[in-house]
């Protein structure tokens, strides 16, 4: 009879009690601070923009893209403090708009560098070669029967 790894089970476990203590902590402080209501649309899509701007650049900054300040032409510190800025005229309105598209810009050339007909064969081989994978047996080891 094979061994059981209870260690994984034990983990998988822990982290759905985790997800589920974090969803109950959500649900009641939804319950307790009420949502902001954002009534008007031009408001709502400069919330989503600064958003979607801080998403990337935390994506970007965390892989190690040190050009990307380059190309938009400021310093992190400026950047940051453009965003932060609760109330911001439409001049620096138009600024952040142009950031994103040079945001987007450097993501669709690095996009453009991957090689994805090499990655599309690597995950088919990879696919191909677990449906037959056996547990708890090295690689290397040929079935006896």
């Amino acid at each position: 009879m094979a061994k059981t790894n209870y260690t994984k089970v034990e983990e998988i476990l822990e982290q759905g009690l985790r997800r589920m203590s974090i969803n109950q902590l959500f649900d009641e402080s939804k319950k307790v601070v009420p949502e902001k209501s954002v009534e008007n649309p031009i408001e709502k899509e400069h919330e989503q923009l600064l958003s979607s701007i801080k998403r990337d650049l935390k994506y970007l900054h965390y892989k190690g893209h040190a050009k990307l300040y380059n190309s938009l032409g400021m310093k992190k510190s400026e950047l940051k403090k453009l965003i932060d800025t609760p109330n911001l005229s439409d001049a620096e309105w138009e600024k952040i708009t142009q950031i994103k598209k040079k945001i987007d810009l450097y993501k669709a050339e690095l996009a453009a560098q991957l090689p994805e007909i090499a990655l599309k064969q690597t995950v088919e081989d990879e696919r191909i070669k677990h449906i037959n994978k056996r547990f708890n047996v090295n690689e290397k080891w040929l079935p006896l029967h």
